[in-house]
């Protein structure tokens, strides 16, 4: 199911799960609007088996898959889960000052937008 829902859990910004979409290129734009930090990421890719699928995001309002090119991009391999904790040397996370928008991609190429095989789970915990 494409889209993304929240829950806000004390001192936090939200966490917000998100599911991108399997089989299209589309992008799950302004994830987290306005201002926020970015404390941890878990990328599900177990309904990728046969591929690794590569997280990719920006500090923007909306992305085109193949033309934006990522700030932010994680491997994760075929049929894993990744968990990635952000520390920046302030220790508050990856800054954001416009919102996320983010997308999964088969390939690690920038210009790349071969949608993965099947959904991939995100969680994205914010402050």
């Amino acid at each position: 199911m494409p889209g993304f829902s929240s829950s806000t859990l004390p001192g936090l910004k939200g966490a917000k799960h998100v599911n991108i979409p399997a089989n299209t290129n589309n992008a799950e734009d302004n994830v987290f609007s306005g201002t926020a930090s970015i404390n941890m990421i878990t990328i599900d890719a177990r309904r990728n088996p046969q591929h690794p699928v590569y997280f990719k995001g920006d500090d923007v309002t909306s992305v085109t898959p193949g033309t934006t090119l990522p700030k932010i991009q994680i491997k994760v391999p075929g049929g894993k889960v990744q968990h990635v904790a952000i520390i920046e040397p302030a220790g508050d996370g990856y800054d954001l000052s416009n919102g996320l928008s983010c997308w999964c991609d088969k390939n690690a190429a920038d210009n790349s937008n071969t949608a993965p095989d099947g959904v991939v789970e995100t969680t994205i915990v914010a402050t």
